[in-house]
């Protein structure tokens, strides 16, 4: 998985650079969502019919830069971090 730098004031109350390199960030979770559904239309499981939009052209081999890819903040997103 690709290193994705988040620079300083990326989030409220971060001073300085981070680095995330692990799945458990937003697009770590796109990328493993991806691959878990390319297996689902592969083995043509029932679950298949549910999947509504599939880019086609995923090849897990070849992931997505994080360059090309963006999420939008969720319209929930808050300040304050939890306890």
């Amino acid at each position: 998985m690709r290193s994705i730098d988040y620079p300083a004031e990326t989030f409220p109350g971060q001073t300085s650079g981070l680095e995330d390199n692990t799945h458990f960030n937003t697009f770590g979770v796109h990328e493993i969502a991806l691959c878990v559904l390319k297996g689902i239309t592969e083995q043509d499981m029932p679950l298949k019919k549910q999947i509504i939009h599939f880019p086609a052209s995923y090849n897990p081999a070849k992931p997505t830069d994080p360059e090309d890819w963006a999420m939008p903040e969720s319209p929930r997103y808050i300040i304050k971090k939890p306890r």
